[in-house]
């Protein structure tokens, strides 16, 4: 019943996403996405909606896994509700596993200590004529070499980009620039999953990991449940 409610709860999240989305998009921002796309794809709330989409699917697709395992090796008592003691020491262990690997897949891209691999750009204030829309890692230091005259790593973190910037408005305006990132539910105005990566994206590995599991999720509830469903026809051959 658990692994049920998990399931309902992570469809909830899905449809709330959606309910929340529709919502910003008709009547919170609506004709006016063009003039504030960086501000929506670099705030909090396209981040939070990332984070319920990502939550709802995961939880629902971990949990539907479960519970067809769980189907499957019972089928052997099946006429025995009952469940063994060490069935639900192991039953609570998989709720809490899927919990905790659900959250921490949708929380995981929005760690500060991890901005190098998942934060996609940088967004800047208006009034900065340099940099315009999302400014990846290149274009900054395709600029920083004009300006610095100096050959530069391409390995160069955000904090760096960051300092190296600062350090080159500050000489010239004595002001620091107002900046945002683009984190990674930010590379679409519908906040979801970045699953469409290229080769040189950071979140390249984590993108594909996560796409893996979700794959081999859905072979193992194909399979369990044609073994139920072979298991039935038997069965019910016999009773004939």
């Amino acid at each position: 019943n658990i692994l049920r409610i998990l399931i309902c709860a992570g469809d909830l999240l899905t449809a709330f996403y959606l309910l929340v989305i529709s919502a910003f998009d008709t009547v919170i921002i609506g004709n006016r996405y063009c003039k504030s796309q960086m501000e929506w794809l670099s705030g909090d709330f396209c981040a939070a909606l990332g984070v319920f989409s990502t939550l709802g699917a995961n939880i629902s697709l971990y949990s539907m896994m479960c519970l067809s395992i769980f189907r499957v090796t019972s089928l052997r008592k099946i006429s025995n509700n009952e469940l063994e003691k060490y069935e639900k020491i192991a039953l609570t262990f998989i709720i809490i596993f899927v919990v905790f690997l659900s959250v921490g897949l949708a929380l995981i891209p929005l760690a500060d200590s991890l901005k190098d691999f998942f934060v996609n750009g940088l967004s800047y204030s208006h009034d900065m004529n340099l940099f315009h829309a999302s400014v990846n890692k290149e274009n900054h230091i395709n600029v920083f070499k004009e300006y610095y005259g100096q050959k530069l790593r391409q390995d160069l973190s955000w904090d760096e980009i960051g300092r190296l910037l600062d350090d080159m408005f500050t000489n010239n305006y004595n002001a620091k620039i107002q900046r945002s990132k683009i984190h990674f539910y930010g590379n679409a105005g519908v906040c979801l999953f970045k699953y469409f990566v290229k080769t040189n994206d950071p979140q390249f590995v984590f993108v594909w990991v996560n796409l893996a599991v979700n794959l081999a999720s859905t072979c193992v509830i194909a399979f369990c449940y044609t073994i139920i469903l072979m298991t039935a026809k038997r069965t019910a051959k016999r009773v004939r």
